[in-house]
């Protein structure tokens, strides 16, 4: 599993553990990597939501945000339920579990900030509101992705 673990091999290749690190730091990195470039657009181009479909837009990123957390927290739930198996015992030994976890809390976290400033939109629509909108929507995406990917390995892994 691409940064959140893997199996636990007897033979430990030092060229692997060194491709696992770099995968795991990019893996850790990305959202922020994504997200801010996004925000910076945002601020030095001044983007604005034509007005017509401004209330549209922002209650579309209120639901999105609902169903970002929604997701979120059922796969705590996954979690849970995986705690008895081969690959969650993997994953605690290696430490991955853990940093599966703080993804998750990450996500959660971003999300909720992204549905606050989201909220705020509705009634206040200065600069710094509108570009903390779209780059906490970016991050919270990204995140979100992040989680996505790592549980569906995460979920084949224990298929096999």
């Amino acid at each position: 599993m691409n940064g959140a673990g893997g199996s636990c091999a007897e033979h430990h290749d030092p060229e692997d553990e060194l491709m696992a690190g770099l995968r795991r730091f990019s893996e850790r990195l990305l959202p922020y990597v994504v997200a801010m470039p996004v925000g910076v657009v945002a601020w030095t181009h001044s983007l604005q939501i034509p007005v017509k479909y401004h209330a549209d837009v922002v209650t579309s990123s209120l639901s999105m945000a609902a169903i970002f957390l929604g997701f979120l927290s059922t796969s705590l739930g996954i979690l849970i339920s995986y705690q008895e198996t081969r690959v969650a015992s993997e994953l605690r030994a290696s430490g991955a579990m853990k940093l599966l976890v703080s993804y998750i809390r990450q996500a959660i976290l971003w999300t909720l900030l992204w549905l606050i400033v989201s909220f705020l939109l509705f009634f206040w629509q200065p600069r710094l509101v509108l570009t903390l909108w779209i780059g906490l929507g970016s991050l919270a995406l990204m995140c979100f992705l992040r989680v996505t990917h790592l549980l569906s390995k995460l979920i084949m892994q224990e298929s096999r």
